[in-house]
This record gives C-alpha cells, structure tokens and sequence, in this order.
C-alpha cells in the first residue's frame, strides 16, 4: 500500500494553472480501474471527547452501542469531519480530504493514506458494509470525477467535490456540514457524502 503523505504537502485542493489541475485530476482518476475492499472515515471521537486520559492517536470504533448509532450517519447524507479513506484489492490507497479555510481552500482526493496525522481525539470508522459506501465495496471503480471551479484570489483552480461511480452505483463526496436542523449545510471543513440518488442540496449546484 502506498503510504506516501499527501496531505502533508498543503494546497492540495488548488490549483495555479490547468496543468496543475489536471495533474490533480489524473491522480484522483488512478483509482480507476480498481476494485475497492475498504473505506475508513476518520472523525471526531464524539465517543472520547468529554473522558479523561485520551491517548493520542487514532481510536479504531469497534464496540456494537457506537455503531447503532454512528455520529456520522443522517437520514440522507453521512458527514466526515476529517478523511475519508479508501482501500482497493491491489494494496493501494486513496484518500478524500480537504484544506483549511483560507485563499487556497477545497476538497482534494489524492493517492496515499493520512498515516501519521496527529489528530486528536480522533475515531476510525470501517464503513466497507455500511452506509453508502457498501454499495461500491466489491466493484470496480468506472469513474472518478473531481469538479473544479475558478478561483480569484489568488488565481487558479479549486475542488469542491468528486463523483466515484463503479456500475449502477455512485456516490458524491462534497465540501458541507450539518446544519441546525440535521440538514445538509454549506461548509468548507468537512465532507459529506450521498448517494447519486439523492437529491443534492440547491447551493451545491450539481
């Protein structure tokens, strides 16, 4: 499995030509092709934060009261505070993400795993036979498609979100968070993630 540290590198979700931007794009497009065996989320311990003595580094959720009801699962839509993660059967890695809020903000998806990040408190959720992604798992990946927009200041490209289709199947992973009536809301630091069935938010303008 590539571990190389992507998100490391900074300004992944932008882009200050064309080439850039497609040479992002290509990165994103390797995991054409690929059948996909794993996806992780990586979020908020909301199970730790309020305990003493949390250790550093990532918590792996295995206990069956935290999945019957998982913090990142809504009635249409799953939220990931941090990335998401993607495993496929040729031992290579993919990872969803996104860039602070700032002139260079975005979501970025790139080849590599976030080995290594020191967040904390932070809860890793195998969600291969739930939620949405269930429906990738086992499948060859047809499609990935990163959309870009024009950015101004300063000029160039930005990403704001990204279709994977394997079939009939196909989800979109995109920039937003939940808003205060559990709906989907705009958000520049986290993910959401929908099937293609579901109706995408108007502001999302698909």
């Amino acid at each position: 499995m590539d571990e190389t540290p992507w998100f490391r590198t900074g300004r992944l979700a932008w882009a200050a030509s064309e080439t850039a931007r497609d040479e992002q794009i290509d990165n994103a497009r390797q995991l054409e092709g690929m059948t996909i065996t794993r996806v992780r989320y990586f979020t908020l311990d909301y199970g730790q934060l309020d305990r003493a003595g949390l250790s550093n580094g990532p918590r792996i959720v295995a206990n069956k009261d935290e999945w019957e009801n998982p913090s990142w699962q809504f009635d249409e839509f799953e939220s990931v505070d941090f990335y998401i993660e993607i495993e496929t059967a040729n031992q290579r890695a993919f990872t969803i993400g996104w860039d602070p809020p700032s002139s260079t903000e975005g979501l970025w998806m790139r080849e590599g795993t976030t080995d290594g990040e020191p967040f904390t408190p932070v809860a890793v959720w195998d969600v291969s036979h739930h939620g949405h992604w269930s429906n990738l798992v086992g499948d060859v990946v047809t499609s990935v498609a990163p959309r870009y927009r024009r950015w101004d200041q300063p000029a160039g490209f930005a990403c704001d979100l990204v279709m994977i289709a394997s079939g009939n199947q196909a989800l979109v992973v995109f920039l937003g968070g939940v808003g205060e009536n559990l709906e989907m809301a705009p958000a520049v630091n986290n993910l959401l993630t929908i099937s293609a069935g579901t109706r995408a938010p108007e502001w999302l303008d698909l």
